[in-house]
Protein backbone atom coordinates (compact mmCIF):
# COMPACT_ATOMS: atom_id res chain seq x y z
CA UNK A 1 0.00 0.00 0.00
CA UNK A 2 1.28 3.45 -0.92
CA UNK A 3 2.29 5.33 2.23
CA UNK A 4 3.28 8.96 1.53
CA UNK A 5 4.30 9.59 5.15
CA UNK A 6 6.66 6.63 5.07
CA UNK A 7 8.11 7.88 1.78
CA UNK A 8 8.62 11.36 3.26
CA UNK A 9 10.20 9.90 6.39
CA UNK A 10 12.60 7.77 4.35
CA UNK A 11 13.44 10.70 2.08
CA UNK A 12 14.30 12.95 5.04
CA UNK A 13 16.40 10.25 6.68
CA UNK A 14 18.27 9.70 3.42
CA UNK A 15 18.96 13.45 3.12
CA UNK A 16 20.43 13.54 6.63
CA UNK A 17 22.47 10.42 5.98
CA UNK A 18 23.90 11.93 2.81
CA UNK A 19 24.70 15.24 4.53
CA UNK A 20 26.33 13.48 7.46
CA UNK A 21 29.21 12.53 5.15
CA UNK A 22 30.49 16.12 5.24
CA UNK A 23 29.30 17.25 8.70
CA UNK A 24 31.68 17.16 11.68
CA UNK A 25 31.32 17.70 15.41
CA UNK A 26 33.22 20.77 16.68
CA UNK A 27 34.24 21.04 20.32
CA UNK A 28 35.95 24.30 21.24
CA UNK A 29 34.20 25.46 24.42
CA UNK A 30 33.49 22.37 26.58
CA UNK A 31 29.90 23.45 27.29
CA UNK A 32 29.06 24.74 23.83
CA UNK A 33 29.24 21.85 21.37
CA UNK A 34 28.72 22.72 17.72
CA UNK A 35 28.82 21.20 14.28
CA UNK A 36 30.83 22.12 11.22
CA UNK A 37 30.52 21.71 7.47
CA UNK A 38 33.36 20.51 5.24
CA UNK A 39 32.65 23.44 2.94
CA UNK A 40 35.49 23.05 0.48
CA UNK A 41 38.51 20.74 0.38
CA UNK A 42 40.43 21.15 3.63
CA UNK A 43 38.14 23.89 5.00
CA UNK A 44 35.50 23.49 7.72
CA UNK A 45 32.98 26.23 8.50
CA UNK A 46 31.25 26.50 11.89
CA UNK A 47 29.80 29.13 14.24
CA UNK A 48 31.87 31.80 15.99
CA UNK A 49 29.53 32.40 18.94
CA UNK A 50 30.20 28.90 20.31
CA UNK A 51 33.93 29.63 20.68
CA UNK A 52 33.70 31.99 23.68
CA UNK A 53 37.32 33.03 23.31
CA UNK A 54 38.73 29.59 22.47
CA UNK A 55 41.14 29.45 19.52
CA UNK A 56 41.40 25.71 19.04
CA UNK A 57 38.92 22.87 18.66
CA UNK A 58 38.63 19.13 18.37
CA UNK A 59 36.87 18.01 15.21
CA UNK A 60 35.11 14.64 15.13
CA UNK A 61 34.90 13.29 11.60
CA UNK A 62 32.10 11.11 10.24
CA UNK A 63 34.24 7.99 10.68
CA UNK A 64 34.68 8.76 14.39
CA UNK A 65 38.32 9.88 14.14
CA UNK A 66 39.33 13.21 15.65
CA UNK A 67 41.67 16.05 14.76
CA UNK A 68 42.84 18.88 16.98
CA UNK A 69 42.98 22.11 14.97
CA UNK A 70 43.68 25.78 15.45
CA UNK A 71 41.15 28.41 14.48
CA UNK A 72 42.10 29.72 11.04
CA UNK A 73 39.74 32.70 10.95
CA UNK A 74 36.54 34.04 12.42
CA UNK A 75 34.02 36.81 11.92
CA UNK A 76 31.61 37.28 14.82
CA UNK A 77 29.56 39.76 12.78
CA UNK A 78 28.43 36.93 10.49
CA UNK A 79 28.95 34.17 13.12
CA UNK A 80 31.57 32.38 11.03
CA UNK A 81 34.48 30.32 12.34
CA UNK A 82 36.86 28.64 9.90
CA UNK A 83 39.21 25.71 10.43
CA UNK A 84 41.66 23.98 8.13
CA UNK A 85 41.61 20.21 8.24
CA UNK A 86 43.60 17.34 6.78
CA UNK A 87 40.75 15.24 5.36
CA UNK A 88 41.05 14.95 1.60
CA UNK A 89 38.68 11.97 1.61
CA UNK A 90 35.71 13.97 2.93
CA UNK A 91 33.12 15.03 0.34
CA UNK A 92 31.84 18.60 0.02
CA UNK A 93 28.20 19.70 -0.24
CA UNK A 94 25.94 20.66 -3.11
CA UNK A 95 24.79 24.25 -2.56
CA UNK A 96 21.68 26.16 -3.52
CA UNK A 97 20.55 29.77 -3.26
CA UNK A 98 17.29 31.38 -2.13
CA UNK A 99 15.75 31.50 -5.61
CA UNK A 100 14.27 28.03 -5.14
CA UNK A 101 12.95 28.71 -1.63
CA UNK A 102 9.58 29.90 -0.37
CA UNK A 103 8.15 30.37 3.11
CA UNK A 104 6.48 27.11 4.02
CA UNK A 105 9.13 24.91 2.38
CA UNK A 106 10.48 22.13 4.57
CA UNK A 107 13.99 22.60 5.94
CA UNK A 108 16.28 20.19 7.80
CA UNK A 109 19.01 21.18 10.24
CA UNK A 110 21.64 18.43 10.14
CA UNK A 111 24.48 18.34 12.64
CA UNK A 112 26.71 15.94 14.53
CA UNK A 113 26.74 15.29 18.27
CA UNK A 114 29.87 15.22 20.39
CA UNK A 115 29.37 11.46 20.61
CA UNK A 116 29.89 11.30 16.87
CA UNK A 117 26.40 10.49 15.62
CA UNK A 118 24.35 12.63 13.21
CA UNK A 119 21.51 14.80 14.49
CA UNK A 120 18.51 16.26 12.68
CA UNK A 121 15.70 18.76 13.26
CA UNK A 122 12.78 19.33 10.90
CA UNK A 123 10.86 22.54 10.39
CA UNK A 124 9.83 25.17 7.90
CA UNK A 125 11.32 28.21 6.28
CA UNK A 126 9.14 30.68 8.14
CA UNK A 127 10.28 33.82 6.33
CA UNK A 128 12.64 34.83 3.55
CA UNK A 129 13.61 38.45 3.04
CA UNK A 130 16.17 40.84 1.63
CA UNK A 131 19.81 41.41 2.69
CA UNK A 132 20.29 42.68 6.23
CA UNK A 133 22.99 43.69 8.68
CA UNK A 134 23.66 42.10 12.04
CA UNK A 135 24.08 44.43 15.00
CA UNK A 136 27.86 44.03 14.60
CA UNK A 137 27.77 45.17 10.99
CA UNK A 138 27.94 41.83 9.16
CA UNK A 139 26.16 41.73 5.81
CA UNK A 140 23.87 38.70 5.44
CA UNK A 141 22.67 38.23 1.88
CA UNK A 142 19.18 37.05 2.84
CA UNK A 143 17.29 36.69 6.09
CA UNK A 144 16.25 33.04 6.15
CA UNK A 145 14.22 32.50 9.31
CA UNK A 146 13.71 28.88 10.32
CA UNK A 147 10.89 27.41 12.35
CA UNK A 148 13.34 24.91 13.82
CA UNK A 149 14.46 24.34 17.38
CA UNK A 150 18.20 23.69 17.26
CA UNK A 151 19.92 21.17 19.47
CA UNK A 152 22.98 22.83 21.06
CA UNK A 153 25.30 20.81 18.83
CA UNK A 154 23.34 21.79 15.70
CA UNK A 155 24.78 25.31 15.65
CA UNK A 156 27.15 25.29 12.69
CA UNK A 157 25.33 22.41 11.03
CA UNK A 158 23.89 22.34 7.54
CA UNK A 159 20.42 23.62 6.68
CA UNK A 160 19.10 21.45 3.86
CA UNK A 161 16.25 21.89 1.43
CA UNK A 162 13.91 19.06 0.48
CA UNK A 163 16.42 17.85 -2.12
CA UNK A 164 19.26 17.61 0.38
CA UNK A 165 21.09 20.68 -0.92
CA UNK A 166 22.65 23.14 1.50
CA UNK A 167 20.72 26.40 1.96
CA UNK A 168 23.20 27.67 4.53
CA UNK A 169 24.62 27.16 8.01
CA UNK A 170 22.34 26.92 11.05
CA UNK A 171 22.82 29.38 13.90
CA UNK A 172 20.83 30.62 16.84
CA UNK A 173 23.09 33.63 17.37
CA UNK A 174 20.91 36.22 15.63
CA UNK A 175 17.38 35.13 16.46
CA UNK A 176 15.40 35.06 19.70
CA UNK A 177 12.96 32.60 18.19
CA UNK A 178 14.02 29.48 16.33
CA UNK A 179 17.12 29.91 14.23
CA UNK A 180 18.32 31.35 10.94
CA UNK A 181 20.40 30.02 8.09
CA UNK A 182 23.52 32.00 7.18
CA UNK A 183 23.08 31.78 3.38
CA UNK A 184 25.58 29.95 1.23
CA UNK A 185 26.26 33.18 -0.70
CA UNK A 186 27.32 34.97 2.50
CA UNK A 187 29.68 32.16 3.46
CA UNK A 188 31.19 31.86 -0.03
CA UNK A 189 31.77 35.61 -0.20
CA UNK A 190 33.29 35.80 3.28
CA UNK A 191 35.53 32.75 3.00
CA UNK A 192 37.80 34.28 0.36
CA UNK A 193 38.74 37.16 2.67
CA UNK A 194 38.79 35.11 5.86
CA UNK A 195 41.16 32.50 4.44
CA UNK A 196 43.43 35.19 3.04
CA UNK A 197 43.63 37.48 6.08
CA UNK A 198 42.33 35.47 9.05
CA UNK A 199 39.75 38.12 9.86
CA UNK A 200 37.14 40.34 8.20
CA UNK A 201 38.32 43.96 7.95
CA UNK A 202 35.70 46.62 8.64
CA UNK A 203 35.79 50.38 8.86
CA UNK A 204 36.31 51.94 12.28
CA UNK A 205 35.71 55.50 13.50
CA UNK A 206 36.61 55.19 17.18
CA UNK A 207 33.59 56.89 18.73
CA UNK A 208 31.00 56.00 21.36
CA UNK A 209 27.52 56.82 20.11
CA UNK A 210 24.03 56.88 21.60
CA UNK A 211 20.70 57.70 19.93
CA UNK A 212 19.08 60.97 20.99
CA UNK A 213 15.78 62.56 19.89
CA UNK A 214 16.09 65.73 17.83
CA UNK A 215 13.97 68.78 18.65
CA UNK A 216 11.99 70.35 15.84
CA UNK A 217 14.44 73.28 15.59
CA UNK A 218 17.30 70.91 14.73
CA UNK A 219 15.26 68.60 12.53
CA UNK A 220 14.43 71.55 10.32
CA UNK A 221 18.14 72.05 9.54
CA UNK A 222 18.58 68.57 8.09
CA UNK A 223 18.26 67.87 4.35
CA UNK A 224 16.15 64.84 5.26
CA UNK A 225 14.32 65.43 8.55
CA UNK A 226 14.78 62.67 11.11
CA UNK A 227 13.32 62.05 14.54
CA UNK A 228 16.67 61.07 16.06
CA UNK A 229 20.42 61.06 15.51
CA UNK A 230 23.55 59.90 17.37
CA UNK A 231 25.32 61.93 20.02
CA UNK A 232 29.07 61.43 20.40
CA UNK A 233 29.79 60.29 23.97
CA UNK A 234 33.49 59.50 23.56
CA UNK A 235 36.28 59.86 21.01
CA UNK A 236 39.20 57.42 21.07
CA UNK A 237 42.54 59.30 21.01
CA UNK A 238 44.34 58.80 17.72
CA UNK A 239 41.29 57.29 16.03
CA UNK A 240 39.82 58.24 12.66
CA UNK A 241 37.16 60.33 14.40
CA UNK A 242 39.81 62.13 16.48
CA UNK A 243 41.88 62.90 13.39
CA UNK A 244 38.79 64.28 11.64
CA UNK A 245 37.99 66.62 14.53
CA UNK A 246 34.89 64.99 16.00
CA UNK A 247 34.35 66.01 19.62
CA UNK A 248 32.19 64.85 22.49
CA UNK A 249 28.75 66.42 22.18
CA UNK A 250 28.66 66.44 18.38
CA UNK A 251 25.48 64.94 16.96
CA UNK A 252 26.05 62.67 13.99
CA UNK A 253 23.11 62.82 11.59
CA UNK A 254 24.49 60.94 8.57
CA UNK A 255 27.56 59.12 7.36
CA UNK A 256 27.98 59.13 3.62
CA UNK A 257 24.48 58.87 2.21
CA UNK A 258 23.24 56.83 5.21
CA UNK A 259 21.12 58.66 7.81
CA UNK A 260 22.39 57.88 11.31
CA UNK A 261 19.64 57.14 13.81
CA UNK A 262 21.12 54.00 15.36
CA UNK A 263 24.72 52.80 15.91
CA UNK A 264 23.93 49.98 13.46
CA UNK A 265 23.49 52.61 10.73
CA UNK A 266 27.12 53.63 11.16
CA UNK A 267 28.27 50.01 11.11
CA UNK A 268 26.28 49.43 7.93
CA UNK A 269 28.15 52.27 6.24
CA UNK A 270 31.54 50.89 7.32
CA UNK A 271 31.91 47.61 5.47
CA UNK A 272 35.19 45.95 4.41
CA UNK A 273 35.50 48.27 1.40
CA UNK A 274 35.42 51.40 3.57
CA UNK A 275 38.82 50.87 5.23
CA UNK A 276 41.18 53.69 4.24
CA UNK A 277 38.50 55.56 2.31
CA UNK A 278 37.25 59.03 3.12
CA UNK A 279 33.57 59.50 3.83
CA UNK A 280 31.55 62.64 4.55
CA UNK A 281 29.90 62.82 7.95
CA UNK A 282 27.12 65.29 8.70
CA UNK A 283 27.07 66.60 12.25
CA UNK A 284 25.24 69.15 14.35
CA UNK A 285 27.56 71.25 16.50
CA UNK A 286 26.32 74.24 18.47
CA UNK A 287 23.09 74.18 16.50
CA UNK A 288 24.87 74.38 13.14
CA UNK A 289 24.95 71.66 10.49
CA UNK A 290 28.51 70.85 9.43
CA UNK A 291 30.11 68.33 7.12
CA UNK A 292 33.47 66.80 7.98
CA UNK A 293 35.60 64.28 6.11
CA UNK A 294 36.60 61.10 7.96
CA UNK A 295 39.10 58.57 6.65
CA UNK A 296 37.92 55.26 8.08
CA UNK A 297 40.36 53.22 10.10
CA UNK A 298 40.25 49.44 10.45
CA UNK A 299 38.47 47.45 13.12
CA UNK A 300 40.18 44.11 13.42
CA UNK A 301 38.46 41.43 15.43
CA UNK A 302 40.68 39.71 17.94
CA UNK A 303 40.68 35.92 17.84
Amino acid sequence: MHNPLLELSDHLAAAVESASRFILAVTAHPRLPASGIHWQPGVVVSTAHTLKGHTSAELTLPDGSTQSVKLAAKDAATDLAVYRIDAAHLPTPTFTGPDTLRPGNLALAAGRSTRGGPTASLGLISSLSAPWRTWQGGLIDHHIQLDIGLYPSSNGGAVLDSQGRIIGMATGAFSRFGAIAIPTATIQRSLETLLLTGYMPRGYLGVGLRPVPLPASLRAKLPTPAESALIVLSVEPGSAADAAGLIVGDILTAIGSTPASLPEDVQSALGPDSVGKTVAASILRGGNLLEIQITAGERREEQ
